[in-house]
């Protein structure tokens, strides 16, 4: 069932990337992130107000154009920012995607409340997991590593590779 979300917010859409997921895919790079780290390669992405306002249907029908020119099945990966930023938009996305077919990866960095990124990873394909420097997680980000080691011992629960 996809949850009910009438909007997000979105900072860019990459048509074709073969380095975010396997095979060849679309990217959705979500728009907000707490993290702050210092080499982020997407620092435009950090501000939640920011980017583009879209609904999960909307957004679906613009990554569909792309797929005459991906492999089978097409594939998607939600990056950021952070997709767990906005859980409920995220798992619409990739509840409709995969309902047309699509392989929907889940790049994060694990912030987030544990049913949030419970439910999220319920509802993906594969998640790529980004810990950040474990041994100073506060000289790199504002991440707090406690709730992102809670998330990463609660990936190991699930059968998502």
């Amino acid at each position: 069932m996809v949850p009910v979300v009438t909007r997000g917010r979105i900072q860019s859409v990459q048509s074709f990337s073969t380095l975010d997921g396997p095979g060849t895919r679309c990217v959705v790079f979500f728009q907000g992130c707490p993290a702050g780290c210092l080499f982020c390669h997407n620092p435009e992405s950090w501000a939640a107000q920011g980017g583009e306002e879209i609904a999960p249907e909307a957004l679906l029908l613009r990554l569909e154009r792309f797929r005459p020119f991906l492999q089978t099945p097409p594939g998607l990966t939600l990056s950021g920012g952070e997709p767990l930023f906005q859980p409920e938009f995220a798992l619409a996305l990739a509840t409709l995607a995969q309902g047309e077919g699509w392989h929907v990866a889940l790049d994060t960095c694990g912030w987030g409340p544990t049913d949030s990124f419970q439910q999220l990873v319920q509802g993906v394909d594969l998640v790529m997991f980004s810990i950040k420097h474990p041994l100073h997680p506060e000289a790199l980000s504002k991440l707090n590593p406690t709730s992102v080691l809670a998330n990463w011992q609660l990936l190991s629960n699930f059968s998502t590779p």
